[in-house]
C-alpha cells in the first residue's frame, strides 16, 4: 500500500452566537388578578376591582377564573414595555432571546495508484447547516419551537484516469450527487 493509497479529510465548522430583541404582547399585573380596565363612556378609563363587579359584566355572572388567574399569573412575566398592547389590560415584554447558527463542512478525497501510469480518485462533501437565528422562544427559559437545518446532500465524484505518455492524460469523470 506503501506509494498506492492516499487519503485526505477536511472539517470545517462555524459557530455564530448572536442575541436578538424580542418584543412580546403580555397581560398586565392588575388584569393577571382578575382586574379588567376598559375606557368608559366619558373618554376615561374604569377599572373593575372586585370579583362581584366583573360577575357582573360576565353572561354566565361566573366573574374572574381562578384557575385562568393562576395560569396568567404563572405563565407570563411582567410587562416591562408600553410599546406595544393595549395599555390597560395588555403591555410589552422585551427581551433578548439567543440566536444560533451552526455550520459544518466535511470533504474526503482517497486517491489509488493502480499502476504508474492508473490513477483513481474520489471526492464526497456534506455540508450541514443548523440555525435558531429567528428566535422561536415565546419567553426567557422557554424550549426552542423552531430549529432550521439544512443539509446539502453528499456529493461524490469518482475519476478514473490515465497518463498514456508523460505529456497527455485520459479522464473519465463520475459525478453522484442531490442538491
Amino acid at each position: 500500500m506503501k506509494d498506492k493509497f492516499f487519503f485526505f479529510f477536511d472539517y470545517n465548522a462555524r459557530r455564530n452566537a448572536t442575541s436578538n430583541e424580542v418584543t412580546q404582547t403580555v397581560p398586565t399585573t392588575t388584569f393577571a388578578s382578575g382586574q379588567i380596565t376598559y375606557v368608559n363612556t366619558s373618554g376615561g378609563t374604569s377599572t373593575l376591582t372586585t370579583t362581584a363587579q366583573v360577575a357582573a359584566l360576565d353572561p354566565l355572572g361566573i366573574g374572574p377564573a381562578t384557575a385562568l388567574t393562576s395560569f396568567l399569573q404563572g405563565r407570563y412575566p411582567a410587562p416591562n414595555s408600553t410599546a406595544v398592547g393595549d395599555g390597560l389590560n395588555t403591555a410589552g415584554f422585551v427581551f433578548d432571546s439567543p440566536g444560533n447558527q451552526s455550520l459544518n463542512d466535511y470533504v474526503v478525497k482517497l486517491d489509488y495508484n493502480l499502476t504508474s501510469k492508473m490513477k483513481v480518485y474520489a471526492r464526497g462533501s456534506l455540508v450541514r447547516e443548523t440555525d435558531d437565528e429567528n428566535p422561536s422562544t415565546q419567553f426567557p427559559g422557554d424550549p426552542l419551537t423552531f430549529i432550521f437545518t439544512t443539509i446539502a446532500m453528499p456529493m461524490c465524484s469518482v475519476i478514473p484516469g490515465r497518463s498514456a505518455t508523460p505529456r497527455s492524460t485520459s479522464l473519465c469523470t463520475v459525478r453522484i450527487g442531490r442538491w
